[in-house]
């Protein structure tokens, strides 16, 4: 499995990819994450990219990969932060947050990320777009 689920505080999952990533273990992961999250009462979730290798085997499993996320990850006040990872694609998770009305954000480093997890309040204008 290219991936680890943690809890890293009461609010807090991280989903920790390494090695080569696609949308079929990353879309096995939303949903295992959105199922931590729900029996913790969590609501951030934190993405982590920085040793893995982001692929698209094809389109359908990036299709697939949206869907799922879109319909696992319905928790009201959750929050999303990636780490590490490109902008083509982060687009797919910021784009399913974005329908849930989830803030999402693309962070270059785990502490920026973290930080932004821990606030209470944040601005929320163009959830889909990184800072």
């Amino acid at each position: 499995m290219p991936y680890s689920l943690q809890s890293l505080d009461a609010r807090t999952i991280e989903v920790r990819y390494t090695g080569v990533v696609g949308y079929f273990e990353r879309a096995e992961a939303v949903e295992r994450a959105a199922g931590a999250m729900r029996a913790a009462e969590a609501d951030r979730l934190l993405v982590d990219f920085t040793h893995a290798t982001p692929v698209e085997e094809d389109k359908a499993n990036r299709a697939d990969f949206i869907a799922r996320t879109i319909t696992h990850l319905a928790i009201p006040t959750a929050r999303v932060a990636l780490v590490g990872v490109s902008s083509v694609f982060a687009f797919p998770a910021e784009l399913a947050c974005e329908i849930r009305h989830i803030p999402s954000r693309k962070f270059d480093t785990r502490a920026e990320a973290l930080e932004w997890l821990a606030l209470d309040v944040i601005e929320v204008t163009n959830l889909s777009k990184t800072p």
